[in-house]
């Protein structure tokens, strides 16, 4: 009889051993995030380049890169565990992108994108750049020799042409800056700002819309009628204000910290009404009615499948809070011209030019444009498919 017992806390998880396995990803998790934000509050320097540093084992880390390795580890801890039991789910998701041609191409640029941002920064440097070789062309292309001030390239016989060569791949904007650098390091700007609001968000947003849904009565009155509030105040507009108050011309850890803070109002509330309808089916009452605990029955049967609904969404918000980031540069309220690249800071310096026409130096403004374009475009194409990875329904 007592073996019998035994079973059944083994499969329930009603043991002390396994209520304290089942914790340790969520206190890991919670804890990760109270370090981002004890970061965050104690080091955070709005007049100080980039927002000040963080002091860990005696180094000094940028604060957007504390912000994202923050996140990062978020998504190891809460996701890795799960993407290396299904592992073996991976061929058939390959499949899959092989035979919709269209996703299959985009997370190809994706990857493509992604690399570059990700390793680019260490072979190309982000501010390199020589006044002695401003507006000159990308490889390949010709333009009039009066309008860089020095022909890196090769200039036509009668002197009235320069044709760009792999000097500058990407061309140099009229300080003389390598284009090819600030689209790498814009990029890995924009996958930062990106992945690290949409983590926090996803969080909070889960965290909140579990805790509705499971618990109810008036804790879940209270959580939605926040959120409703929240829902109200656009955190575009939080921000903003925000850097007048702060006295600062604008900082990608600011705007990570405040769009994750204040966008996942929505996501809570997909979250609680995923966990409504899964706690009312069968396989949930049954295990129930077996003796299950609360705390097994979230794990086992509906955290597994609220995560394709909380995933979804959470790949949109990535491209959505690149495409914040870059119009908030462009404005002139996200990343400082001085201290951070960004690919819609270099974007307006393209519209920006004095010398010349914009359309004659085409390459400042176009080439940053085609890869927010890129990046928020095939992020949006893979995004569903990455949900794949853990839908228990798909299978």
């Amino acid at each position: 009889m007592s073996k019998a017992v035994d079973i059944d806390e083994a499969e329930f998880g009603t043991s002390l051993w396994m209520r304290l396995r089942v914790l340790v990803r969520p206190v890991a998790v919670l804890l990760i995030f109270g370090a981002l934000f004890a970061g965050f509050v104690t080091s955070y320097k709005p007049q100080r380049p980039n927002g000040g540093t963080v002091s860990l084992l005696g180094n000094e880390i940028v604060m957007l890169d504390w912000v994202t390795l923050c996140a990062l580890l978020v998504v190891v801890v809460a996701l890795g565990p799960a993407l290396v039991r299904r592992r073996r789910r991976f061929p058939g998701i390959v499949r899959k992108f092989v035979r919709d041609r269209v996703a299959g191409v985009a997370a190809l640029v994706l990857l493509g994108l992604v690399a570059l941002g990700t390793f680019g920064p260490v072979f190309v440097a982000e501010n390199a750049f020589d006044p002695a070789f401003q507006y000159n062309p990308p490889v390949g292309v010709s333009v009039e020799n009066f309008i860089p001030s020095q022909c890196a390239g090769t200039v036509t016989d009668d002197g009235t042409t320069c044709i760009g060569d792999d000097t500058y791949l990407l061309g140099t904007d009229g300080s003389g800056g390598e284009i090819l650098g600030a689209v790498v390091h814009g990029l890995q700007a924009s996958l930062q700002v990106g992945i690290s609001a949409a983590v926090i968000a996803g969080g909070i947003g889960t965290l909140v819309g579990l805790l509705s849904g499971t618990v109810g009565g008036r804790l879940d009155t209270v959580l939605m009628r926040y959120v409703d509030l929240q829902m109200a105040v656009p955190s575009f507009f939080v921000y903003a204000l925000l850097t007048l108050v702060l006295s600062t011309p604008g900082d990608l850890a600011l705007m990570v910290v405040v769009f994750g803070l204040l966008s996942w109002g929505g996501l809570a509330k997909l979250v609680r009404s995923e966990v409504l309808q899964v706690r009312e089916r069968l396989y949930v009452t049954s295990a129930q009615a077996a003796g299950a605990s609360p705390l097994y029955r979230l794990r086992r049967h509906v955290l597994p499948n609220v995560s394709t609904g909380v995933l979804v969404p959470l790949t949109t918000l990535i491209p959505l809070y690149v495409l914040y980031e870059a119009s908030l540069s462009f404005l002139e309220l996200g990343a400082s011209a001085n201290e951070q690249v960004s690919l819609g800071r270099k974007i307006a310096e393209g519209f920006q030019e004095s010398f010349v026409s914009w359309w004659e130096v085409w390459w400042v403004a176009v080439f940053p444009a085609l890869a927010i374009t890129g990046l928020t475009v095939t992020l949006l194409l893979t995004g569903d498919r990455i949900s794949d990875l853990l839908d228990p329904r798909s299978y």
